[in-house]
């Protein structure tokens, strides 16, 4: 026993001492100006662009490897003139067993501080899928005067490559880069065998917000494919983010969202063409807005209970499965759509049960024609994010009630037009319905549609006790301007007037009365146009 411990020591040691040996021969094993040659031809024709780096150096310790410094990737002259990828440093291991029998073979590649710009033309392309291996000849391998080679392969084939502090940056051609992308990037992919699908995991963040985005059961399969965007891709990404207020603040919308979010996409497709199917969850959305014709406080809030966003990512955009919501003690539900370029969204089987108005439109908006009770809507719309409430599009149909009026405008417009009924009434009949008695409604009901903002109803019809009013016209839904022709019922008798104006500014025209007793027809005329 003795005997085999002392001969294994000394074969450990001769190993160690080889190896040792090796290691301190790389910078003479190695042909740098060759291996300066070779890895710039190599990336050239792996990736169909001119690379180039400022230095390369060889070092033997901790282990041998090869050192880049300040790696280029150009870019496709379709899509721009700056670098699509800058590398502070490359640094490739060099495979131990190898060296020492003198033969150098390239082993993991690590990138610290990648920093990728990703670039969409006007069609939808983007740039990085255009990378693919240059129909040139392939580079040949390293020369070998000295006693060193590359192993033989056009491409190096590394069995791992880590991203280390990358980032990666979103914008158009000849436009800006968008304020979302990504940082923090630390991505490991491994490669076990040949002809074998790539492992990848890692993580990153989505600034701003500092959204974690976490990479895990990853595969990229390379073979057969004709470019780095053609390679299939699985995989599953989680995401999770304290509070997305950041990130929504940074889309530079009127209405700040605050929320804690949680989800899961699975991915699959290519790299250059993949879609997501997955769900994300809020918990107690916070929305807020500043309303300046609000009494203080200006800035005012809504809280929704809960929202739960099942969607799929694809190459054109965002689209959810129905989501469900938990608004003011009701329900909302929908199908969305956002465009890829964050421009357009859509809103689609939209489905409102049992939502109390007042925390809506009379807390959160303050609208000047707020009414109360509860909300049931179907129907369907469109819009700009920039500006929402002016691009607006769609059509649907409403029922609210019972409930009051309660709107600043809306009630004057009561006193107003429903007042002229109430008067016709007193005058036939002393002691009728009281204005407030009209202001507390049975419902309010409408179909309409809405085009560049402006919604349009034929049918609107206010019910109040024995007070019926009908109304048709529109109402702008940026500045709340209204025309409209109304006609109220009450009893035998019948006012018809025209509303117009904006809040603040309305007139109530009349245009026409009917009475079922005319015998007081002259004294209520000198009222009504005195």
């Amino acid at each position: 026993m003795g005997t085999v411990l002392k001969w294994a020591l000394i074969a450990g040691a001769v190993l160690v001492g080889l190896a040792l040996a090796a290691m301190a021969a790389v910078p003479w094993l190695v042909d740098t100006p060759a291996m300066q040659a070779y890895i710039g031809q190599a990336a050239a024709h792996a990736l169909g662009r001119p690379v180039k780096y400022s230095s390369l150096s060889v070092s033997a310790l901790p282990l041998p490897a090869v050192r880049l410094k300040q790696l280029e990737v150009a870019e496709d002259p379709a899509f721009g003139t700056a670098p699509l990828l800058n590398v502070r440093e490359g640094r490739i291991r060099i495979r131990l067993l190898p060296l020492l029998s003198g033969h150098v073979e390239l082993a993991d590649l690590i990138l610290d501080e990648p920093r990728l710009s990703l670039v969409e033309a006007a069609d939808g392309r983007l740039n990085v899928t255009t990378l693919r291996p240059s129909g040139a000849t392939p580079p040949p391998r390293a020369p070998t005067g000295r006693p060193a080679g590359v192993a033989p392969s056009s491409i190096p084939l590394f069995k791992s490559v880590r991203i280390v502090n990358g980032s990666v940056r979103y914008g158009r051609v000849g436009g800006p880069e968008a304020a979302v992308g990504l940082e923090g990037i630390n991505i490991r992919l491994t490669h076990a065998l040949a002809g074998q699908p790539l492992q990848v995991s890692g993580e990153a963040l989505v600034q701003p917000g500092g959204i974690r985005v976490s990479l895990r059961d990853a595969t990229v399969t390379p073979g057969g494919a004709r470019s780095l965007a053609d390679m299939p891709l699985k995989a599953t990404v989680d995401l999770e983010a304290a509070d997305i207020a950041p990130m929504t603040a940074a889309l530079d919308a009127p209405l700040a969202v605050s929320a804690p979010m949680k989800g899961r996409l699975d991915v699959t497709g290519t790299l250059g063409r993949a879609t997501a199917t997955g769900a994300m969850s809020f918990d107690r959305v916070r929305l807020s807005m500043e309303r300046p014709h609000c009494s203080a406080p200006t800035r005012r809030e809504l809280v929704v209970d809960s929202v739960q966003l099942p969607l799929v990512l694809g190459p054109t955009g965002i689209e959810s499965a129905p989501v469900t919501a938990a608004v003011s003690s009701g329900t909302v539900s929908l199908r969305a759509t956002v465009a890829l370029d964050g421009r357009t969204a859509a809103l689609k089987e939209i489905g409102i049960k049992r939502m109390d108005l007042r925390p809506v439109l009379v807390d959160f908006l303050c609208q000047p024609y707020a009414v109360t009770g509860t909300l049931e809507l179907s129907g369907e719309m469109g819009f700009r994010l920039d500006d929402a409430w002016r691009s607006l599009g769609g059509a649907g149909r409403l029922r609210v009630g019972p409930g009051k009026v309660v709107g600043s405008e809306i009630v004057n417009l009561v006193r107003e037009v429903l007042g002229l009924g109430t008067t016709v009434a007193g005058l036939i009949r002393p002691g009728g319905p009281s204005e407030r008695s009209v202001l507390d409604f049975d419902s309010i009901a409408a179909s309409y549609t809405i085009a560049a903002g402006v919604a349009r109803t034929e049918d609107l019809l206010y019910r109040a006790g024995d007070v019926n009013v009908r109304a048709s016209g529109t109402y702008a839904l940026a500045d709340g301007r209204v025309a409209m022709e109304v006609r109220l019922n009450q009893g035998g008798n019948q006012v018809k007037g025209l509303v117009s104006g904006a809040p603040g500014s309305l007139r109530v025209v009349p245009t026409g009365v009917r009475l079922q007793d005319t015998r007081d027809l002259r004294k209520f005329l000198d009222r009504l146009f005195r």
